[in-house]
């Protein structure tokens, strides 16, 4: 009798457990690298989503960006990689040739398809598949302190010669104030290479192409505006040049900066910009033959290959990616989406940051979508940096780079 009755009772919890859904529960674990700020749009979301899928059991974690492409490979490839990973759109090519993510197609609606921008999109086909879909999209612009603008009576600069001109008007060492605010890294260079009329590499051929008069003349321009203008401080750091530039120059010490739509949520925490009418965006400049760039970038969400529940996985990312949630994002964080129905939707109209960056989207350039993209700008920061420190010429770096990128595509020197 005793032993029908646990019979009983256990028959009973089983039953129970099933119908509560606490058999049924999926683990997805989903890696991001969201900064604090686009973390405080982040979280309730997922709280939101939590609370829609009980059956789903998920687990967060966030990795630095710096760290993150290579935690992901090391733990796919050991067979324990996430279930979902947000990607840098330079990652997708190699990670999907290392047989890493799981294709899309079957998964994303054509409907989706069909709204996500084409020029962030393009990022996660490769080799005839489908690999992710962005979650934001973005492209360095000009960004600048329109009241020390006007303290000089200067106006938005529309070519490199006004921009380059205004920097040394804005200049005043005794006073700590200097025009421009550099990020000595390779991605920043990419505007004035294609401003002056260079290009990278041929994404179909994957011939090289940054071997030009136009390439080096863009490196020599970036570089004079700290070696021969001055107007970028008292000494480059190349460590730490990405946070001194940002800090500097949301506390007006410098005039103008090139950097991302990511980086508004912070500029606008700075003294100088605590009127946000103050801060200026503007497209960049363009070069002596009329012509400007700048890199389209963004992130995305990935499946790993090895994930047992990729049918939760995307309905995690189904729903990070639904229109309401890519507008949280513009709207707080001033975030590019990559949906075209939520540009052509009424709440960004008047959202000046967004659209200003919008405008610079139309006027940027892709990125090659190659395995290696990722892997182009160390031959970048390192040539660069040896110009900087009077160590090489800008003649002599274009050619440096040029001789790594064809040894890193396998091409002849």
């Amino acid at each position: 009798m005793k032993k029908i009755c646990l019979g009983l009772l256990a028959a009973a919890f089983f039953s129970m457990a099933i119908s509560t859904g606490l058999s049924a529960k999926t683990k997805v674990v989903f890696w991001h690298t969201m900064n604090n700020e686009e973390s405080e749009t982040l979280n309730p979301i997922l709280s939101e989503f939590t609370k829609l899928h009980p059956e789903i059991d998920l687990h967060v974690q966030y990795v630095s960006f710096g760290e993150a492409l290579n935690k992901f490979k090391i733990a796919a490839l050991a067979g324990d990689g996430p279930d979902v990973f947000r990607s840098d759109i330079g990652w997708v090519a190699e990670l999907a040739k290392m047989g890493v993510l799981e294709p899309l197609d079957k998964l994303v609606s054509l409907e989706d398809q069909k709204d996500y921008l084409d020029a962030a999109m393009r990022y996660f086909k490769y080799s005839g598949k489908t690999w992710g879909v962005p979650q934001v999209t973005d492209s360095l612009a000009l960004l600048y302190n329109k009241k020390l603008f006007q303290a000089k009576n200067l106006k938005e600069p529309q070519t490199m010669q006004e921009f380059i001109t205004a920097a040394q008007q804005l200049t005043d060492e005794k006073k700590g104030l200097y025009g421009f605010a550099m990020i000595p890294k390779g991605y920043f260079l990419l505007p004035f290479i294609w401003s002056y009329g260079g290009d990278l590499v041929d994404e179909k051929s994957r011939q090289v192409l940054i071997k030009t008069a136009e390439a080096t003349a863009g490196m020599q321009a970036f570089i004079d505006l700290a070696l021969k203008y001055k107007v970028t401080g008292p000494s480059v750091d190349f460590v730490n040049g990405y946070t001194n530039a940002i800090t500097g120059f949301k506390e007006g010490k410098y005039a103008m900066m090139i950097n991302g739509p990511w980086s508004i949520a912070e500029v606008l925490t700075g003294s100088a910009f605590k009127d946000a009418e103050n801060l200026g965006v503007a497209v960049i400049p363009k070069g002596p033959q009329g012509q400007s760039g700048s890199p389209i970038g963004g992130h995305g969400y990935v499946v790993y290959r090895g994930s047992k529940n990729i049918p939760a996985a995307y309905t995690l990312i189904d729903f990070l990616n639904k229109p309401k949630n890519q507008v949280r994002f513009a709207l707080e964080k001033s975030l590019l989406p990559t949906r075209q129905s939520v540009y052509d939707g009424p709440e960004l109209k008047k959202q000046v940051f967004i659209q200003k960056f919008w405008a610079q989207l139309q006027a940027s350039r892709s990125r090659p979508v190659i395995p290696e993209g990722a892997l182009l700008y160390k031959a970048l920061d390192d040539n660069l940096q040896s110009v900087m420190k009077n160590k090489a010429s800008s003649d002599t770096a274009i050619e440096s780079v040029a001789k790594a990128w064809k040894r890193l595509l396998k091409q002849k020197l």
